[in-house]
């Protein structure tokens, strides 16, 4: 909730259409969400994102790809950050429907053991959004990200915590009830 209502230069990042109708399904467990920004050749470089949208009257038209996309497969609709201005590098952030018509589910890759999370690969063949699931202002969805990741940065801290308190749980238990050479 706190990214949707987040504050960028005194302005909502959200609109209360995207609340209503993308994050408040989100936050009552009817749907989930998804975070497209990284790419095959723009790992922590977000400036070098090659995924474009380009406006057509009332709508946005993307094309790109995008990498190591967490719960693709269960989410209704990702955000999806796409260059909207080349000559200055501005990029933008979108609301797409995963069902839209031109995405694409690429491979999955198994991330951190058995139990890991998959992490997938997704195209973009011209898909149509309109201009009103455009997150943000136009062209500042990067401050938007960094904002958003240092509250992601906070919840991983917070889950891996308790994933070493869980592990340490279980070695100590395993220590204990272990029997060797009889």
């Amino acid at each position: 909730e706190t990214v949707a209502r987040g504050y960028e230069n005194g302005r909502d990042l959200a609109t209360p259409y995207q609340i209503e109708n993308f994050y408040a399904p989100v936050w009552r467990g009817e749907q989930r969400l998804c975070s497209a920004i990284t790419e095959p050749d723009a790992g922590s470089d977000q400036r070098a994102m090659k995924t474009m949208a380009v406006r057509r009257g009332d709508r946005w038209v993307i094309n790109g790809q995008k990498c190591f996309v967490s719960r693709l497969d269960k989410a209704s609709w990702a955000m999806v950050y796409a260059v909207t201005d080349k000559e200055r590098r501005r990029i933008s952030s979108f609301i797409v429907p995963t069902s839209a018509p031109g995405v694409a589910r690429g491979q999955r890759h198994k991330m951190m053991g058995e139990h890991g999370w998959n992490e997938f690969e997704v195209f973009f063949n011209d898909v149509e959004v309109p201009q009103r699931n455009l997150l943000g202002q136009e062209g500042m969805a990067l401050r938007q990200f960094l904002h958003y990741i240092d509250l992601v940065r906070l919840r991983v801290a917070a889950y891996t915590i308790g994933a070493c308190q869980y592990m340490v749980e279980q070695c100590v238990a395993y220590a204990r009830d272990r029997h060797t050479f009889g």
